[in-house]
């Protein structure tokens, strides 16, 4: 979010400062204006944002236990953590656009290509996601 008043930007300055100052390796920190990149409710403009996060958020991995055997097949390995400095809708069309793309990768563990659906333009959205859904039911039903 942008700085907007004194309070915001030192509420931000000192988060930026208190994540540098303990240098750890494992904590990675974007900062994101929401309010400039998604003016007028053009929340797809957070897409460019979320493919550059989408490798590291991948590396996390997540997990998934073969319910027959009760075998471990993946360990996750972290978390991600969003927030605004004023309003929780912002944080909330963040996250769930991060939970789409983990959600699109979880689908490819188990063999399901949803060919980034979840991203590209509405108009086009319908139409790919019938000839994915047909390809899946020809799949299944030879």
């Amino acid at each position: 979010m942008k700085k907007h008043s004194d309070g915001e930007q030192l509420l931000t300055d000192i988060y930026e400062k208190h994540i540098l100052h303990n240098n750890l390796p494992f904590v990675k920190y974007k900062f994101f204006d929401f309010h400039e990149h998604c003016k007028h409710q053009k929340y797809e403009n957070v897409n460019p944002l979320i493919q550059e996060l989408s490798k590291m958020n991948k590396n996390l991995l997540f997990f998934a236990e073969n319910t027959i055997t009760g075998n471990i097949l993946v360990q996750q390995q972290g978390i991600v953590r969003t927030n605004c400095l004023d309003c929780l809708d912002r944080t909330n069309v963040l996250q769930t656009k991060i939970a789409l793309d983990i959600l699109d990768f979880q689908l490819n563990y188990l063999g399901v290509n949803l060919q980034g659906i979840f991203f590209i333009q509405k108009k086009q959205k319908k139409k790919k996601l019938n000839k994915i859904i047909q390809k899946i039911n020809l799949e299944k039903n030879p």
